[in-house]
């Protein structure tokens, strides 16, 4: 749950990798340019696929570097203290430009609805 928002990549034990973004995995194919291909793309809707999932993950990728990896699907994902801090701060930052960006909004309705007001009172005037 802590990856809904943020965007990452992961390498899934049976060699693919994968991009994942606001529930949407990506499945990518790297050739030796390094050109990045998109192959299939999939929407993950409820728990239970995101669970099914997330159990295929070995390793995640944030920024290109390897955070978080495991040995086989029976292991948790070992995630160091210090990686998992950026994500965590990562996803806090997404969230409160959300919360300022519709505060902004409100503020410039606000602005424009008290112009427009007075803008009428000048033309009834």
């Amino acid at each position: 749950m802590d990856l809904k928002r943020i965007t990452c990549e992961f390498v899934l034990f049976n060699r693919q990798h994968v991009k994942y973004s606001n529930q949407t995995v990506k499945r990518i194919v790297v050739d030796y340019s390094g050109k990045v291909t998109v192959i299939s793309t999939k929407e993950i809707t409820n728990n239970h696929e995101l669970k099914k999932f997330f159990d295929q993950i070995k390793s995640i990728y944030v920024d290109g570097k390897t955070v978080a990896c495991r040995g086989c699907s029976d292991l948790p994902l070992q995630i160091s203290n210090h990686d998992f801090a950026k994500l965590k701060k990562r996803k806090l930052l997404l969230v409160e430009s959300e919360k300022s960006y519709r505060k902004l909004e409100q503020k410039e309705l606000y602005n424009w609805n008290k112009d427009m007001i007075q803008h009428i009172k000048k033309v009834v005037s």
